[in-house]
């Protein structure tokens, strides 16, 4: 098996709209802003790692993300991911017993494991992109395609750096949550995707936001955010819900309970686009993405919340 050293939180393939004809994105990390192959962002150095979780951790997992009122499909999935994350190492602890050995090939699979989980669901995602970079949104109407968009879309918000940062480091019932995390971003994934799809009292759809203004859309290594979850601090809870996702520097994706009108969806005030872009910066770790360095310049100087 080959080692993927540079284990990317945001999908390259993602970011190729915000490329130019050498592949190349400008990116704003920190004060700084340079130009980058797709290789040197997004990314580190075995992200994705297993981890071994003990019988106490897993029954911790289980206790914490489900509280028992789920249906039966959704627990089953829940925990479908406990015991995937536990299954190479019991593998590899059996292997052993019996006297087989191969620590290269072990570290291997440990290192790589997952890296090659998300080539799979990036492999689900890129049909349902091409799509959408044509403007065609009918898939949606397919439940089937409904279904796996959802698990993609939940997914590419859970995996990336910042909602790893954003855990409680802290420990808990000697519990450490960060090492936990790589389990729970699949649960939480799956029981997002499953809410949205599933559920009978809220109907979710896709928008295409049309960008009409003399400026691009950004990006960033949090690239799916919740619109409203930036807009009540103070730690007051967000009671409202919408998936904004840009998909191109002229095209971007809302996933809502809200019906817009045609005329809301093609954007010619730059000073909402603007605003979108600041709530990209504002839910990004450490980097953001655009075509041209000089649309980065408003971002050099700017703390992140």
């Amino acid at each position: 098996m080959q080692i993927t050293k540079k284990q990317h939180y945001v999908w390259r393939f993602y970011l190729k709209p915000w490329t130019d004809s050498k592949e190349t994105i400008a990116c704003c990390r920190n004060d700084k802003v340079f130009r980058s192959d797709l290789m040197g962002v997004g990314q580190e150095n075995y992200f994705y790692k297993f981890v071994e979780i003990s019988d106490t951790e897993a029954w911790w997992i289980e206790k914490i993300a489900l509280n028992g009122n789920e249906p039966d499909l959704l627990k089953e999935m829940c925990i479908n991911w406990i015991n995937t994350y536990m299954a190479p190492f019991q593998a590899i602890n059996a292997l052993k017993k019996i006297g087989i050995s191969n620590e290269e090939e072990f570290d291997k699979f440990i290192k790589e494991g997952e890296e090659k989980a998300y080539c799979a669901t990036e492999k689900i995602g890129k049909p349902y992109l091409e799509n959408i970079y044509k403007e065609e949104l009918s898939f949606y109407d397919n439940f089937d395609d409904k279904s796996g968009f959802n698990i993609f879309l939940c997914e590419q918000f859970f995996r990336t750096k910042k909602r790893y940062e954003a855990v409680n480091s802290s420990s808990k019932h000697g519990i450490d949550t960060h090492k936990l995390w790589p389990v729970f971003k699949h649960i939480f994934a799956t029981k997002l995707a499953f809410n949205i799809t599933y559920r009978t009292d809220k109907k979710f759809k896709l928008f295409l936001l049309h960008n009409k203004t003399g400026i691009n859309f950004i990006t960033g290594d949090q690239p799916v955010i919740n619109r409203y979850a930036t807009k009540e601090l103070q730690g007051k809870p967000i009671n409202n819900f919408e998936f904004y996702y840009p998909i191109t520097p002229k095209l971007a994706l809302l996933l809502t309970e809200k019906n817009y009108k045609n005329d809301e969806l093609y954007v010619s005030d730059e000073t909402i686009i603007t605003e979108l872009n600041d709530l990209i910066f504002y839910n990004s770790q450490e980097q953001v993405y655009a075509v041209t360095k000089n649309e980065l310049d408003r971002y050099k100087n700017l703390a992140r919340n």
